[in-house]
């Protein structure tokens, strides 16, 4: 089993998160495990001391291998190409934050040296989450699921309320342009009459001089005026007169109206009268 050498000593930082990692003495794996975690032989103890032979081997492998890498990666670029540890020592301020040794243990457990209870949030941290929570978020499930249903249902009538007015004010455009096309129909039809008056007009004046004149002259268009009044005089006279007729038809109706209702409860009274002999 790898030995582990703890860090009892206070790192001279204020950051809390150093604070975290090493106040309190996490246990990290000494070289010696990082060795064995990473599949490279460690140290070997004076029992088991290499021979020069074996030393002068290895050294030679390492030459070898070194003039083979032509990547131009750093070593803790090459380490994390090959998923191994970049850094077995910490020399730079992001690795002591707790958000980097997270990443470390998450990525290469224990092999990264991270004790697992630093992935746990400390007693601060959840209040601290608890607290928000219940200032982010202080209605229960629900009570947000109630409020999600009133909005859906507020949402949908105003939904409901625009459909019913667009419906509405379709129906409007609708007989706005029935009425616009009968107005339209209205002015062609006076369009046309005034036409047809005119040209009857013109018709009369010249079948009255007996040979064609020009419109333009002053005696034409004398007569011409003269011939719409008498016309227009003669529509008011028809026009009274229709009136009259109508008149007098309405009133011989309600004449006739007065009759049969009379007759009729004379015809009333009898029967009352002859029900009466009868009893």
């Amino acid at each position: 089993m790898a030995q582990l050498s703890c860090i009892t000593r206070l790192l001279p930082t204020t950051s809390l998160e150093s604070r975290r990692i090493f106040a309190a003495g996490i246990c990290r794996p000494s070289a010696s495990s990082f060795g064995l975690y990473r599949g490279v032989k460690t140290a070997a103890t004076p029992a088991e001391e290499p021979s020069t032979e074996e030393n002068n081997r290895l050294e030679e492998e390492a030459r070898i291998q070194k003039i083979r890498d032509i990547s131009g990666l750093r070593p803790s670029h090459r380490n994390i190409a090959h998923h191994i540890v970049p850094m077995e020592e910490k020399t730079m301020p992001i690795h002591y934050t707790v958000r980097y040794n997270k990443r470390m243990f998450g990525r290469y457990g224990y092999a990264s040296g991270v004790s697992p209870s630093l992935c746990w949030p400390t007693k601060q941290e959840l209040d601290d989450k608890k607290e928000y929570e219940r200032v982010a978020y202080p209605y229960t499930i629900l009570e947000v699921a109630k409020r999600e249903k009133l909005k859906k249902e507020e949402k949908e009538r105003i939904l409901f309320e625009r459909d019913a007015k667009v419906a509405a004010n379709v129906e409007s455009m609708q007989k706005l342009k029935e009425e616009y096309l009968h107005k339209k129909e209205i002015k062609r039809q006076e369009a046309e009459a005034a036409q047809a008056f005119r040209t009857r007009l013109i018709e009369e004046v010249r079948l009255h001089f007996n040979y064609t004149v020009n419109e333009r002259d002053e005696q034409f268009k004398l007569e011409l005026k003269e011939r719409a009044k008498q016309l227009r005089e003669k529509g008011k006279q028809e026009k009274k007169l229709q009136k009259k007729e109508k008149l007098a038809l309405d009133k011989a109706a309600r004449f006739e109206e007065q009759k049969r209702r009379l007759k009729e409860a004379e015809e009333a009274m009898k029967l009352s009268k002859q029900s009466a002999k009868d009893d």
